[in-house]
This record gives structure tokens, C-alpha cells and sequence, in this order.
């Protein structure tokens, strides 16, 4: 007789010596000191915020700041306040990341 899938996965688990939940495929919640501060945007700090706007740059390219923006303002519409506010300032790291150096010579203001 064949082993249900549970019992394979359990049986291939233990043989990899990996824990076996017991509620496979079931999401469980995080107990609620584990959870994210409802404001995430406040624990971003601006060395994650550099980090993910150099990869966006490194991804898109010269596109980089119009793919931000774009999913910026998605993420406004949907009413997610908070990824919103970190894509927002992932806009303004590239925006700082990509401007020109002035010209030598040219004011600084």
C-alpha cells in the first residue's frame, strides 16, 4: 500500500533531518510580539532604504526612477500607507543617487 503524501514528506524530512510541522502547507501567525510595528516605515533605516534604491538602479538602469515612482503611486491608490511611505523615499535616494555632480566651477546652493 502507498504512504499518503504526508507521510512521504514527514519520512523524507526526518531522513534529512529537517522538523516536520505538523499543519504542512498551513501559514501560522506570528505570535504577536513577533509581528511587524504597524509602523514599518519608521523602522527602515536609510542605509536599507540606499541599499534597495542601488539595486532598483541596477535593475532598471535609467528606467530606475520611473519604475519607483510607478510603484509608489500603485501602492497610494491600494490605500498601503506604509510600503508607500518607503517607496517614496526610495524615489528620492534615486533621485539623489542619479543626479549629475555640478560642473567645477558651478555653485553649490
Amino acid at each position: 500500500m502507498k504512504a499518503a503524501n504526508g507521510d512521504r514528506r514527514a519520512a523524507a524530512a526526518s531522513l534529512c533531518g529537517l522538523p516536520f510541522p505538523d499543519a504542512l502547507g498551513k501559514r501560522r501567525r506570528m505570535s504577536e510580539s513577533a509581528q511587524q510595528p504597524d509602523d514599518q516605515a519608521k523602522w527602515v533605516t536609510e542605509a536599507d532604504i540606499d541599499r534597495a534604491a542601488k539595486l532598483v538602479i541596477k535593475l532598471r538602469g535609467a528606467g530606475a526612477y520611473d519604475r519607483a515612482f510607478q510603484r509608489f503611486g500603485d501602492l497610494s491608490l491600494t490605500g498601503d500607507d506604509e510600503a508607500a511611505a518607503i517607496w517614496r523615499r526610495i524615489v528620492k535616494a534615486i533621485e539623489r543617487l542619479q543626479a549629475k555632480p555640478p560642473a567645477e566651477g558651478e555653485k553649490v546652493h
